[in-house]
C-alpha cells in the first residue's frame, strides 16, 4: 500500500488530469448530488465542482489558505488552456464555499468509498481477509453561537474561554487506504459511540484494527458474534495476569476475558441484550 504522502503528493499534481479523479469530481456527478440535496445555485465561475475540486486543493497545499487554493486552480487551468479566468481574489470561493452544503460532501465520500470497495479483489486483501482501520481524532473550529449549540466546548474549560470541537471516527480500508465512512459528532460522547454506528460496514470474516481506546468487552464480544475478528491493545482498564493462560510463543499469549459483572450505560447496549 503506498504512503499517504505518495498519494497526497499525486493528487495534488493531477487532480484535474487524472481519469478517475475527474470522474468522481465532474461537474454532472457533483451537481447530481448537490441537487439531491436540494442545493441550488446561480451559474459563475464558481460553480460546485470547480468550488469542490478548489477546497481539495486548499486541504493538499501547504499553506492551506484560502488564497493558496485559488492560486493553486488557476495556474493549473492557465497549464491547461483556460481563458477568461477571475481575479485571483478568494473572496468569491470563500462565499461559494459556505454555500455549499456538508452533505455534498458526505454523499460523494460514499459513492466514492461504493465504487473503491468494488474494485477490492482477493488478492488486495490480508490472507484473503477485508481488513479495516479505525481511528478517531477531533478538530477546534471557529467560535460561533451555532457552532457551540452543535459542538460545545469542553467540559473541563471554562464557560467562554473555548472553542468548539468536533469529534471524528473515520473507517479505512487497509488495501487502498481510502476512507469508508466518517462520523462526526461532539465531543462529550466517546469515540465508541461514533465507531458503534458504522458496524455496517463489517461483514463476517473481515478484521478491525484499532487502538486500545476499542478494545472493551462488549465491543470485542459484538464483532465477534458477527464473525468479525477485532485485533486492539490491552484496553487501559484491564489488567491481566500473564501468569495465567496458554503461552504459545514470544509475544503471543492466549487467555481468557470474562464479561463484566455489572452492566453500565457505556457499554453501548441495553440491560437485557447485555
Amino acid at each position: 500500500m503506498a504512503s499517504f504522502a505518495y498519494w497526497r503528493r499525486h493528487v495534488n499534481q493531477d487532480l484535474l488530469a487524472d481519469p478517475l479523479l475527474a470522474a468522481a469530481l465532474s461537474p454532472e456527478n457533483v451537481e447530481s448530488r448537490c441537487r439531491s440535496v436540494g442545493y441550488r445555485w446561480r451559474r459563475s465561475f464558481w460553480s460546485p465542482s470547480i468550488t469542490l475540486v478548489t477546497f481539495i486543493l486548499q486541504v493538499l497545499s501547504a499553506e492551506k489558505t484560502l488564497r493558496a487554493a485559488v492560486a493553486g486552480l488557476l495556474t493549473r487551468l492557465v497549464a491547461q488552456g483556460w481563458q477568461s479566468l477571475p481575479s485571483a481574489d478568494p473572496a468569491a470561493y470563500c462565499q461559494a464555499r459556505q454555500r455549499l452544503p456538508g452533505q455534498v460532501f458526505t454523499g460523494l465520500l460514499a459513492q466514492t468509498a461504493s465504487r473503491i470497495r468494488a474494485e477490492v479483489k482477493t488478492e488486495h486483501r490480508w490472507l484473503g481477509h477485508r481488513v479495516w482501520i479505525v481511528d478517531g481524532s477531533n478538530a477546534s473550529m471557529p467560535d460561533t453561537p451555532a457552532l457551540q449549540a452543535v459542538f460545545p466546548q469542553s467540559s473541563s474549560q471554562k464557560a467562554g474561554c473555548g472553542f468548539p470541537i468536533a469529534q471524528i471516527v473515520a473507517i479505512f480500508c487497509w488495501s487502498t487506504g481510502a476512507i469508508m465512512e466518517v462520523a462526526i459528532d461532539a465531543l462529550r460522547p466517546h469515540e465508541l459511540s461514533l465507531f458503534r454506528r458504522m458496524g455496517h460496514h463489517f461483514q463476517p470474516g473481515d478484521v478491525v484494527l484499532a487502538d486500545r481506546a476499542y478494545g472493551g468487552y462488549v465491543d470485542m464480544a459484538r464483532l465477534l458474534g458477527c464473525g468479525v475478528d477485532g485485533v486492539f491493545r490491552l484496553h487501559q482498564g484491564r489488567s491481566i495476569d500473564w501468569r495465567r493462560g496458554l503461552r504459545l510463543e514470544r509475544g503471543d499469549h492466549l487467555v481468557t476475558l470474562h464479561k463484566p459483572v455489572q452492566w453500565q450505560p457505556s457499554f453501548g447496549i441495553g440491560r437485557r441484550a447485555f
